[in-house]
């Protein structure tokens, strides 16, 4: 009989033990994947020059493309549309004035330069009107001399927090919104709103997306493919630099190493949702990243159990 307790209390010390390797491996795991996680975020993420904050949609995103067949298109359309209402977004009624613009042309250096020269008010080089932000001239001289199959270019628009556009506003009261007890917005002029060191009484929309891609070097094995990465560069604003080699992403289809998914990975998907969830008037983008790192490794935590 002792032999019996003996062999049943050093079974109960034996499990006990492996229980407790096992929480410690799920928490280095965890750790891990949240320091993954972190890197990727900040090696994609690309807040407008002006403003230390990161710009999404707000409500509807109607994208439309041209320069290639109207099945192909219609294809593409869909795709971005469904990829944004699967964050909460909806898709512009058919004919809607497009804020996610897709141009597929064989010269794109040459598209992207008479972009920026004639359709100034398309790539907000235009000054401060309407606080419009981008991320400033020398990146706007990338997208025009870029290389890459695919470039792109977000337009932001700073509004109070129950989105009212900010016009003219007098540079002598506009700090980027940091403290702001004076803002102008559509035109009425609006005081004692002032931020906290945990919110802004600003965020950042996107009003439109323009995104050119070289049709015979951006040909991928399949559609849904190239879909999905486009989806990818309009919902959020990629750094078009960002080297993301070391992981998994849709980012890498037109990249020279790393795995080259054929549509969003877990990553991708996880990056949106947290991008999506975080605090929009979040006071600067290093909170704003740390929340989408942390909702990031509870959601893909979630998808491998």
């Amino acid at each position: 009989m002792k032999i019996v307790f003996a062999a049943l209390a050093g079974l109960t010390i034996s499990t006990t033990a492996s229980a407790q390797d096992t929480r410690n491996d799920i928490v280095v795991e965890g750790r891990r994947l949240e320091e993954t996680a972190r890197a990727f975020v900040g090696a994609i993420s690309a807040p407008p020059s002006r403003e230390n904050q990161l710009g999404r949609f707000d409500s509807a995103v109607c994208p439309g493309v041209a320069g290639i067949n109207a099945r192909q298109g219609q294809f593409i359309v869909d795709r971005i549309a469904q990829r944004a209402m699967s964050l909460g977004l909806s898709a512009g009624a058919p004919g809607c004035l497009a804020n996610v613009l897709v141009l597929f042309t064989d010269e794109p250096g040459e598209l992207a330069r008479a972009i920026v020269e004639e359709q100034r008010y398309l790539m907000a080089n235009t000054g401060m009107t309407d606080n419009l932000n981008t991320r400033g001239s020398e990146a706007l001289e990338a997208f025009v001399s870029d290389e890459r199959p695919v470039r792109w270019w977000h337009v932001a628009q700073t509004v109070t927090g129950d989105g009212q556009v900010l016009r003219d506003v007098p540079a002598r009261l506009w700090n980027g919104g940091n403290r702001a007890p004076h803002l102008y917005a559509q035109g009425v002029f609006l005081s004692g709103r002032e931020a906290t060191r945990n919110s802004r009484t600003t965020r950042q929309d996107f009003r439109n997306v323009v995104i050119i891609v070289d049709g015979p070097r951006a040909a991928a094995p399949r559609l849904d493919a190239l879909a999905d990465y486009l989806a990818m560069v309009a919902l959020a604003q990629i750094d078009p630099a960002a080297d993301t080699s070391a992981f998994t992403s849709i980012l890498n289809l037109y990249g020279e190493n790393g795995e080259r998914p054929l549509r969003m990975t877990e990553w991708d998907e996880s990056y949106l949702e947290g991008l999506y969830a975080a605090p929009r008037q979040a006071p600067n983008v290093r909170r704003q990243e740390g929340r989408i790192v942390h909702s990031m490794r509870q959601d893909i935590e979630r998808r491998r159990q």
